[in-house]
């Protein structure tokens, strides 16, 4: 799987991009937990759901 960074993210995470290898299909949220924590804890908030202002691609979509 595969994530790139835009924007803020980008800056405050200093990632352009991260991978991981995943065996089965897994839901958006599920994907979203397997960021690093510096980039998890910018997406997540407290409770696992996502912060609002965050915009999710999927598929380039």
């Amino acid at each position: 799987m595969f994530f790139e960074f835009y924007g803020p993210l980008r800056a405050q995470s200093g990632l352009k991009s991260y991978s991981v290898e995943v065996k089965e299909e897994v839901s958006l949220l599920d994907a979203l937990r397997l960021l690093p924590d510096r980039v998890r804890e910018l997406v997540l908030d407290e409770e696992g759901k996502i912060r609002p202002g965050i915009l999710i691609l999927v598929n380039d979509v």
